[in-house]
């Protein structure tokens, strides 16, 4: 329904840019990292969730923008995409979509924890990526070499 798109983009879209904007004047100044947590359902698209995967790889898109706005203040803006992760909100859809068949596309052979997430996410904050802007690190355990 047009409500529920308008509410995925709102919290998904709108948010991250809310949330963007409203630190960027202190990035600016004291320079920064930024990490977006996008999916690769906004990278590849999803025919049974086209609101979610449209709004995930518009946040892609405004996330590399903004790596592209901000590096001149030296700040660091990226994404991790998680690919099926065991939260709340991903439990029934992968009960949904047979969660043995998940796990089976999946080639580390397991869904993935939050603290993968949050890994990638660390590591783009830390100074280790100090050269890493623009980009996207996607934690899916391989799922996306499947083809």
């Amino acid at each position: 329904t047009g409500a529920f798109w308008d509410r995925t983009m709102n919290i998904n879209l709108r948010g991250t840019f809310l949330a963007v904007k409203a630190g960027a004047a202190s990035l600016r100044k004291n320079g920064g990292s930024v990490v977006i947590i996008a999916s690769t359902a906004g990278q590849r698209g999803s025919a049974d969730y086209s609101a979610y995967a449209t709004s995930k790889g518009a946040q892609l898109l405004f996330m590399r923008s903004m790596a592209k706005e901000l590096a001149p203040d030296r700040v660091r803006v990226n994404a991790v995409a998680p690919g099926w992760t065991e939260t709340d909100m991903s439990r029934d859809a992968m009960t949904a979509f047979g969660r043995e068949g998940i796990i089976a596309s999946i080639p580390m052979g397991r869904i993935g924890l939050p603290d993968d997430c949050a890994n990638a996410a660390l590591f783009l904050l830390s100074d280790l990526a100090a050269f890493i802007t623009g980009s996207t690190i996607t934690v899916d355990g391989g799922a996306d070499m499947r083809g």
